[in-house]
């Protein structure tokens, strides 16, 4: 039975995360560009993405891996492999109440279908609540948008966030390509 868990991206792992939006989104076949794209949706914040913000999922018994010499640098060790990944960002400074968005998330297609999406989008959560709450403040507020007809994703939201669909933006990639926007609330306390 596979195993994972969930860490902040450590800059020595940048290119595996690459390595899996390149795999997985059609319009970033080259490598250089997927790097670029990545980089571009993580530092979309002060303090640059490192830390806290970005975290890869980890198969802690992956038995067919083919990776780099580990380095005390690496969150990953050996028999183990970066199958995911997610990015959050915080909006408007610290404040009480806090708003953050969950910018993107990425499973590598064989790893699909097997709930380690709503892994990584729950422990990811936890550690930006600890985040927040080490600082004296709190989250108020996940956004996340996807395609309204992307219903595995809209699934993934519900069940991990508890969020919910409150506007949908028409024709916003092109024709017959709506986006929704969901919001998941959360109390102080």
């Amino acid at each position: 039975m596979e195993q994972f868990r969930v860490e902040r991206l450590l800059e020595m792992d940048f290119e595996k995360v690459v390595k899996i939006a390149n795999k997985t989104f059609s319009g970033l076949n080259d490598f250089e560009y997927a790097k670029l794209w990545v980089n571009y949706n993580s530092i979309s914040l002060p303090g640059h993405w490192q830390i806290p913000h970005f975290f890869v999922l980890i198969c802690t018994n992956e038995e067919d891996v083919n990776i780099s010499p580990v380095t005390e640098y690496s969150n990953v060790k050996p028999n183990e492999k970066i199958v995911g990944y997610i990015i959050w960002l915080h909006e408007g400074g610290l404040r009480d109440g806090n708003i953050i968005e969950l910018k993107q998330i990425v499973i590598e297609e064989s790893y699909r279908d097997k709930k380690v999406g709503k892994i990584l989008t729950k422990e990811s959560f936890l550690e930006m609540q600890r985040y927040f709450h080490a600082r004296g403040h709190w989250i108020k507020i996940v956004k996340v948008t996807t395609g309204s007809k992307n219903i595995p994703a809209i699934k993934l939201y519900e069940n991990a966030l508890g969020a919910k669909i409150e506007a949908t933006l028409r024709d916003y990639y092109g024709e017959e390509k709506d986006e929704v926007i969901m919001i998941a609330r959360f109390n102080k306390g």
